[in-house]
């Protein structure tokens, strides 16, 4: 899940597609609220943990514990940025040792 606009159509369309079977009555307000609650508390935590996991921000078995509330808030700048931490680290590495040379 290294590109952003992958990750945001797969935490945002299951929500779409929810609301579109509510709406066009092919579920009933019980299921709406079922589905809901399996996508805030089990869909969502496993999306964000895998993205996490990927970056190397936190190790697999960790996934789980996105499920803790907060936790999704702690690594919003990791969830929302498109590169790999170290990646990104590397990155910034090369940039200091160019500018340091200049």
């Amino acid at each position: 899940m290294k590109n952003l606009l992958i990750y945001y159509i797969l935490i945002l369309a299951p929500l779409g597609i929810l609301f579109w079977l509510y709406k066009v009555d092919l579920i009933n307000g019980n299921m709406f609220v079922g589905l809901f609650l399996f996508y805030a508390l089990i869909y969502r935590t496993y999306i964000d943990g895998k993205k996490l996991a990927d970056k190397n921000v936190i190790p697999k078995k960790d996934i789980w514990k996105m499920i803790i509330p907060g936790s999704r808030l702690e690594h919003f700048k990791e969830l929302s940025k498109s590169l790999p931490v170290d990646l990104r680290n590397e990155r910034k590495n090369k940039l200091n040792e160019l500018m340091a040379s200049i």
